[in-house]
């Protein structure tokens, strides 16, 4: 199974659902399934997944990666929660033309995904507005079908987990990530 995380607003869904789903074909022998977001109505999600051969559930996301082998995440707190429930993902955002050529020049960051961010080195992929198909399928098949580099993900997590610890995990983020902001 593989896990479609495409975020819980408006926008996120409709720029990346599409690029989610249009992996499928690709991958014959796994069934996806959409993590819907609570609140948002159905004939939101029906619109993109019309001819595409997934299913989707609401308000079971983490049964939902418990699951699943692999996930495609949008950027967010999914990201974060979905290494911590040691799935193996590809963190992607897409967002429009004009946002995003704007963005580009005010906006400088090294990583996006919080995971990324709170390690301070790539662990997970991210991908970010152009040729996302593509991308995602590659590295989908990468996290699959490359034992070796699911492992080092995996490792990682792990790392995380460690780094994040019990009770209070939400301050050693907020520390972090305000450490990673004064570094760059």
């Amino acid at each position: 199974m593989i896990a479609l995380l495409p975020g819980s607003r408006k926008q996120e869904i409709h720029y990346c659902l599409p690029e989610m789903l249009a992996v499928i074909p690709q991958f014959p022998g796994y069934q996806f399934v959409v993590a819907g977001a609570p609140g948002l109505d159905t004939s939101l999600y029906d619109r993109y997944m019309k001819g595409h051969d997934a299913r989707i559930v609401y308000n079971r996301t983490y049964d939902l990666l418990k699951n699943a082998k692999a996930a495609v995440v949008t950027s967010g707190t999914a990201t974060l929660e979905t290494a911590l429930m040691m799935v193996p993902e590809i963190v992607c955002y897409k967002m429009g033309s004009v946002t995003y050529h704007i963005g580009k020049y005010i906006v400088r960051v090294r990583f996006f995904s919080l995971v990324n961010i709170i390690m301070g080195k790539e662990v997970v992929k991210e991908l970010l507005q152009s040729h996302l198909r593509e991308r995602i399928s590659e590295e989908l098949k990468r996290i699959l079908f490359d034992n070796d580099y699911r492992q080092g993900i995996l490792d990682n997590y792990k790392k995380l987990s460690d780094m994040l610890g019990q009770p209070g995990a939400s301050g050693r983020i907020g520390r972090r990530m305000v450490e990673l902001l004064k570094g760059s």
